[in-house]
């Protein structure tokens, strides 16, 4: 039954529960794609994405947002043959691969053709709050899953923890902490969560939950894979397939804090050949901008008195270079003053500029690359190692780091609070994107600090952030890869 619960007198949750005092007839409408369910306080929208793949939304009111998704590609969704069947307690949609129920209190459930029941939804709430000045939700979904399933993904934790049930996660951006908000489950179906703000899973007896602070309602991809192989086929049908990096990027790197001259560099290189060891891959850190200022985006040439010639002498000896940038820069720096004069840097709620460069915003994603490419891409540098690009904050957890990148205020697609976890997956699309269309001569290839649903369409690869090196560091390591989606 959908009812309104009045719990201040400004503040009214919307509350679909999975129990229903009475069945009703369900006011819905017929669609190519699937159905919208009328309820009392809202409504459900059920569409089949592909066979095996179903985007449900809740909301709050029979309009429907058409926000442009960063996650999911324009272009996924399938043509599917669906049948509809009216049942004594709703609705009945089905395809080749999977069957989805739509009660009379508008909860929905998935189950495979033969009628195993995968998930199903068990309440829903929609808590209207303002949020960095926006008008929003709090929104929520308590899923029931299935005893005996496993849960996987959420990004890259370094908690040492493979299976979720039973643990509470949060997914908020941070140095060693990758947000990806895709479930994946052993008994073969995933959920990609459509959010961008800060999100909490929970799993435990009272069912397993994800919540937003900031949505139009709840919304989110289901995928049936029958196993995990297939659910994350299904994760990059909608969201983009990885493609295949060069493959000097499978072979042996040589990195250090940073090598602080020209000289240097070659030298190691050099001696690599000498002893004929193999390498492929040579990465220069920070600080090669010297006297320039942080993240200058170029040389100082009292240490690198030649940066083309380098790079050039450095593929003569059969080696890939690699160079570190930031998303941000001093403020005494060329490159931050050109971002200035354009409007292209964030500033916050006071008017003030800061040194991150407003990567939501199209035209600063071509800037961006305009100085990537004509300080270093045009002089030969075969890949980017594109760190802190969180971006960085600290805190004492990660819901302190949450409120000073809320901070920032707004940014070219609207609140900081409403995309929080989305800044890397669009700095990525910046560089991926520029890059195929400056050359097909040479394969993209990104090393990043942090990522986010759909990240691997863009050649970017993730590192597991600052680490500390021990023991107890190491093993947790193995289930931060395993779990990364």
């Amino acid at each position: 039954m959908h009812r309104l619960s009045l719990l201040s007198l400004v503040s009214v949750v919307v509350i679909m529960s999975s129990a229903s005092t009475q069945s009703q007839p369900l006011n819905f409408s017929r669609h190519d794609d699937g159905v919208v369910v009328k309820l009392p306080e809202g409504a459900v929208r059920v569409q089949f994405w592909a066979d095996n793949i179903v985007r449900v939304t809740h909301m709050p009111a029979d309009g429907f947002p058409d926000r442009p998704s960063l996650m999911v590609l324009p272009d996924s969704k399938q043509t599917c043959r669906l049948e509809l069947e009216k049942t004594n307690d709703g609705l009945l949609l089905s395809t080749s691969a999977l069957r989805v129920r739509i009660n009379s209190a508008g909860q929905v459930s998935f189950s495979t053709p033969d009628g195993r029941e995968l998930l199903r939804e068990q309440s829903t709430a929609l808590t209207p709050a303002e949020v960095s000045g926006e008008r929003t939700y709090h929104v929520e979904q308590v899923f029931r899953v299935p005893q005996s399933d496993a849960l996987y993904g959420l990004g890259q934790h370094q908690d040492g923890v493979m299976n979720y049930r039973g643990h509470d996660v949060t997914l908020v951006q941070e140095n060693r902490i990758v947000a990806v908000p895709f479930l994946s489950s052993s008994g073969g179906w995933g959920i990609l969560w459509e959010n961008y703000s800060k999100t909490k899973f929970h799993d435990g007896e009272d069912g397993t939950r994800l919540w937003s602070e900031v949505g139009d309602g709840v919304d989110y991809y289901f995928v049936a894979g029958g196993n995990l192989d297939g659910v994350i086929a299904g994760y990059r049908q909608l969201t983009g397939r990885a493609p295949l990096f060069g493959r000097w990027a499978y072979g042996y790197w040589q990195s250090k804090e940073r090598y602080r001259s020209q000289s240097e560099i070659i030298s190691v290189v050099k001696e690599y050949r000498r002893r004929e060891v193999p390498l492929d891959n040579i990465v220069q850190d920070w600080q090669y901008w010297g006297k320039h200022g942080w993240n200058a985006l170029e040389f100082d040439r009292r240490f690198f008195p030649n940066p083309k010639e380098m790079i050039d002498t450095l593929h003569a000896l059969h080696s890939h270079v690699m160079i570190s940038v930031w998303p941000n820069f001093d403020s005494s720096t060329a490159v931050w003053k050109d971002f200035r004069s354009h409007g292209y840097l964030c500033r916050k709620p006071d008017g003030s500029w800061t040194r991150l460069y407003d990567a939501y915003n199209p035209k600063a994603r071509d800037l961006y690359w305009d100085w990537l490419n004509r300080k270093l891409f045009s002089i030969g540098i075969d890949a980017w190692w594109l760190d802190a690009t969180e971006p960085e904050f600290a805190g004492a957890n990660l819901d302190e780091v949450a409120e000073h990148i809320k901070e920032l205020g707004r940014h070219y697609l609207g609140t900081w609070a409403r995309y929080l976890n989305s800044y890397s997956l669009m700095t990525c699309k910046g560089v991926y994107e520029h890059q195929r269309a400056a050359t097909d001569r040479k394969r993209v290839f990104i090393l990043t600090r942090s990522g986010y649903g759909g990240q691997q369409r863009y050649a970017a690869a993730t590192w597991s952030g600052d680490i500390s090196a021990s023991w107890e560091v190491l093993r947790k390591q193995i289930s931060a890869g395993l779990n990364f989606c």
